[in-house]
């Protein structure tokens, strides 16, 4: 009987100490439905910053270059490279030009882009980050 009593104390003992914890950990945890993660805006991290502007910085050497290339050159590749894109026929009408000189051209353009100030300005940066990165 005495060790029925110590054991059952012991054992009540036991269960009040994992209540208390338990009680104490749910005061800090709070439960939450995995789908609203998504929804959850975090802190942007250092690589998270790095790539946004290496981002904005590509985006404005692109926007700076098109603003050097003909009117007919840069409304074509704003048009190619649309979120939604027209398709050939639609470029064509707009442009006034034939659907097969559509590729051509665009290819002109995109050569005319590479050699503005702008964007060579912007390579030559990129390439001397590169190196500064591995050496």
């Amino acid at each position: 009987r005495v060790f029925f009593r110590i054991v059952g104390r012991s054992f009540r003992t036991t269960a009040q100490r994992e209540s208390i914890r338990t009680l104490r950990t749910a005061r800090r945890t709070h439960v939450m439905d995995p789908t609203t993660l998504a929804c959850i805006e975090r802190e942007p991290t250092g690589a998270d910053v790095d790539s946004g502007l290496l981002q904005l910085e590509r985006e404005r050497a692109v926007t700076d270059g098109l603003r050097e290339i003909e009117p007919q050159h840069r409304t074509l590749l704003i048009l190619l490279h649309a979120d939604e894109r027209p398709c050939y026929q639609a470029i064509s009408q707009t442009l006034g030009m034939p659907t097969g000189s559509i590729g051509p051209t665009r290819a002109r353009g995109l050569q005319k882009l590479r050699k503005t100030k702008a964007i060579s300005t912007y390579l030559q940066t990129e390439s001397e980050a590169g190196l500064l990165a591995t050496g």
